[in-house]
């Protein structure tokens, strides 16, 4: 089964006036890291998600190390996961033991197996 990319430029295009007035915006008030925008999306996704808090972050690197920290996985443990750059960059982080499983072709999604028994 062949699984295709994400189609980035179809849904820009769909949604293009939408994007650029928000990305003007948010350029025109210079407001990059930690701002209103933030908060509102934090709180807008805890209640879409029914969670009681929502932390955005700058990328998946950044989210993958806050999950495996948060899982306490780290000096040590072995887990194993896709193999895409993010997966190994938050593993390093976390120095944790990456175990690639998968072929990354047919996998597309980091799946946290976890061989360390906690």
């Amino acid at each position: 089964m062949s699984i295709p990319f994400f189609r980035y430029p179809h849904v820009f295009a769909q949604q293009r006036d939408e994007i650029l007035a928000a990305m003007t915006e948010v350029m025109e008030r210079g407001a990059f890291i930690l701002q209103s925008d933030l908060v509102e999306f934090e709180t807008a996704l805890a209640g879409f998600t029914s969670a009681k808090y929502a932390i955005g972050v700058a990328n998946g690197t950044d989210a993958l190390t806050m999950a495996l920290r948060t899982a306490g996985i780290g000096e040590g443990d072995e887990d194993g996961h896709s193999g895409e750059q993010a997966g190994l960059s938050a593993h390093e982080r976390s120095r944790a033991s990456p175990d690639v499983v998968g072929d990354l072709r047919q996998t597309w999604s980091c799946q946290l197996l976890r061989a360390h028994g906690r």
